[in-house]
């Protein structure tokens, strides 16, 4: 009785061993796919440096008229510098990787790329919050007439926010808006 009850799992198991995970591997040719993304991510994480040295060269004039913003200037260069830095780390790390790596490679190091900058995104936008409550001269903390923002929320990863504001951009910022 007990034998039989398990037999379909038995085939089953057989099944998957004799005929090989078809979710990983390069049998569907994803090794060039990742590679070019690979490649595409780096040169964005180039195209974003590039422009938060702008926002860099307009935190800097407007911290030469308000000294407040002189500290934040400072930690946005550091940023700045940790930017470049992770940009020459992915870059060799790209350059070492070709189409023809193995899939696990490819893998590991796409998914360090992306990762490595959504984190420096992260800081970004940390410290252009950081001026935004300088510049209006307020805490980040929301005042009592607006809704204060939920920290936990039941949102699947990677799901656009509901709210719709979108990011807050340097300029922005230092309008104080």
């Amino acid at each position: 009785m007990l034998r039989q009850r398990y037999t379909p799992l038995v085939f089953a198991l057989a099944g998957l061993l004799l005929t090989g995970c078809r979710t990983y591997g390069d049998d569907y040719g994803t090794t060039p796919k990742t590679h070019a993304a690979l490649q595409a991510a780096v040169s964005s994480f180039e195209e974003d440096l590039r422009r938060a040295e702008a926002d860099l060269q307009r935190l800097r004039e407007a911290a030469d008229q308000a000294d407040t913003l002189r500290a934040l200037a400072n930690a946005y260069a550091d940023l700045v510098e940790q930017h470049a830095s992770l940009l020459q780390t992915q870059r060799a790390r790209a350059g070492r990787l070709s189409a023809e790596a193995g899939y696990r490679r490819l893998h590991t190091a796409y998914g360090a790329t992306v990762t490595e900058q959504r984190m420096q995104e992260k800081r970004y936008r940390r410290a252009v919050r950081r001026v935004r409550a300088v510049v209006q001269d307020s805490a980040s903390v929301p005042t009592s007439g607006e809704k204060a923002p939920r920290r936990y929320m039941i949102r699947p990863m990677n799901f656009p926010e509901t709210d719709g504001t979108g990011d807050l951009t340097m300029p922005e910022a230092l309008r104080g808006r």
